[in-house]
């Protein structure tokens, strides 16, 4: 009986034991695979948590499909002009661009033509070059158009339409060039640059003054008429005599502004003409010229505006100050459409808008496209006094190299 009784205790504590075994095992396994499908769903990240790096996500995504973030910023910039929203950018190579060489401070008008001729053979489909008229020294205005001649629409770029202002030559040339190399794989607020000039075509004038050029970078051997040379001679003793300006001669010429006759273009249009008149007589600048549009340049240039297919806008390259112009007296729908312009030009560039300083009109290219209904924003580029030095090209491209694209897409979305 005892031996029987001592046998079932040792029997059930073993049982026990068994039992307590698979519970123990079940307890440890449970939460790993079982019990989290019945947990409740987690706390949301605490603000603590650092946030995902959208950058990384849209390199990896072609840039012309990326959509830019629609998330509303914690605080807004300090400006009354909400920023505008721009599709993330693509990695581009100034480096890669072999043709227009940016090694030089003078970028000469004989330069400009070889690069020109250049650009078209390598991108015969691309562009089309033309003269549309002749300098008094007797130069070629060139003009080249960049995109489908079908196009309905068309903005026009002009640069350098005071002498010593040449670098900007070199900057739409250089424009031109990475328009071209970038055709198919560039985009702006994406769209590829190819739908963009196929739907409206860019005309560029890269120097509307040879002449005032050559003089500022090779003096008087910058011109190629002996009269001209003894003209500016005569223009500087006059000049100097009037103003008592203790210039030298070569300071003088390296500082024209003026075209070969001594007349600042930029003063020469009817709108405005004579309003700014305290120079009288031909100089290096600013002196209108002896009547409204007497200049040859200022005539082509405004042949050629009435002659381009639906022009909507333009842009003109001046320096220096880092500053955008663009009142010329608009009022109501028309001012609301220039003003947008310049601000759109202003996020690109980061310049600063400047208005007309109580001045509406001074016969200058900008006062004769906008008083005839055309948008025009002056961009002044470099920092400091012109010529500009070489050292200023680089920022100034990266500054502008958006502004004709994104002119083309403002207007094609009006």
């Amino acid at each position: 009986m005892f031996g029987g009784n001592v046998l079932k205790r040792v029997l059930c504590c073993c049982s026990i034991a068994v039992c307590c075994c698979i519970v123990c095992v079940a307890v440890l396994y449970y939460p790993a695979s079982v019990r989290q499908d019945h947990v409740p769903v987690a706390a949301p990240v605490s603000a603590a948590q650092p946030e995902t790096n959208c950058l990384a996500q849209t390199t990896t995504t072609s840039p012309i499909t990326t959509q830019p973030s629609t998330a509303v910023p914690a605080t807004q910039p300090p400006s009354t002009v909400p920023p505008t929203t721009k599709a993330p950018d693509f990695s581009y190579s100034l480096s890669a661009l072999q043709i227009v060489p940016t090694y030089t401070e003078k970028y000469t008008y004989e330069q400009m033509r070889a690069d020109l001729q250049t650009l078209c053979s390598r991108y015969p489909d691309r562009l089309s070059l033309s003269v549309f008229g002749t300098s008094v020294d007797g130069r070629e205005l060139y003009c080249v158009r960049l995109g489908s001649s079908a196009a309905q629409r068309s903005i026009l770029v002009q640069s350098t339409i005071h002498g010593r202002e040449y670098m900007n030559t070199m900057l739409t040339m250089k424009l031109l060039e990475y328009y071209l190399y970038y055709y198919d794989t560039g985009f702006y607020d994406g769209v590829r640059y190819a739908d963009i000039f196929e739907d409206t075509a860019i005309y560029i004038v890269p120097m509307l003054n040879p002449d005032g050029a050559s003089i500022s970078q090779s003096g008087l051997n910058g011109l190629r008429s002996e009269a001209l040379r003894q003209q500016v001679r005569q223009i500087y003793q006059q000049d100097t005599t009037i103003d008592q300006d203790e210039m030298s001669f070569s300071e003088y010429l390296r500082k024209w502004k003026s075209n070969a006759n001594g007349v600042d273009l930029n003063r020469n249009f009817a709108k405005g003409f004579g309003v700014q008149s305290n120079h009288t007589a031909p100089g290096h600048e600013k002196y209108q010229g002896p009547q409204p549009e007497s200049e040859p340049e200022t005539q082509s240039i405004i042949g050629l505006v009435s002659s381009l297919p639906g022009l909507q806008g333009t842009l003109s390259f001046h320096s220096y100050g880092s500053m955008l112009y663009w009142e010329c007296d608009q009022t109501g729908s028309y001012r609301t459409l220039c003003y947008n312009y310049v601000r759109l030009m202003r996020d690109l560039t980061g310049y600063r808008i400047l208005g007309a300083d109580g001045v509406p009109f001074m016969g200058s290219f900008a006062d004769h496209v906008i008083s005839r209904g055309i948008p025009n924003v002056t961009i002044e580029t470099g920092n400091v006094n012109t010529p500009l030095p070489l050292s200023e090209f680089n920022r100034i491209f990266a500054e502008t190299r958006q502004t004709i694209a994104a002119a083309a897409v403002y207007f094609a979305s009006r």
